[in-house]
């Protein structure tokens, strides 16, 4: 509660928790809701978020075919052009995805020295 007058330029802050919502809301600490079609038999509810935490992966992939490479057939006449164009994208692509998975493994493994 905020108490004081402009007169006296006392202002005070006073404070407390408010216990029943901060229990109320812990209850709830690392609880995620995912729908999934998948049969619980077929995945238990972790597998579900393994694979839910997975999709940023797919994503981030899908996002860099897209943005910085922006393919536009500017000056692409022939459909032969394009296409060798995309195949260069995607092998940039590739190159780009195993250079990643290797600076990860190695930040896995204890540095020499």
């Amino acid at each position: 509660m905020l108490s004081g007058t402009d007169e006296k330029q006392d202002w005070q802050l006073d404070w407390e928790k408010a216990q029943e919502a901060i229990t109320e809301s812990e209850r709830f600490d690392g609880i995620a809701l995912l729908c999934s079609n998948v049969p619980s038999e077929r995945l238990t509810a972790g597998e579900v978020m393994a694979k839910y935490k997975e999709q940023v992966n797919v994503e981030q992939s899908i996002d860099f075919i897209k943005s910085p490479v922006q393919v536009r057939p500017m000056w692409l006449h022939s459909p032969k052009r394009l296409a060798g164009l995309l195949l260069l994208i995607m092998v940039a692509f590739l190159v780009a995805a195993l250079l990643e998975h290797q600076v990860r493994r190695m930040e896995l493994a204890p540095l020499p020295g």
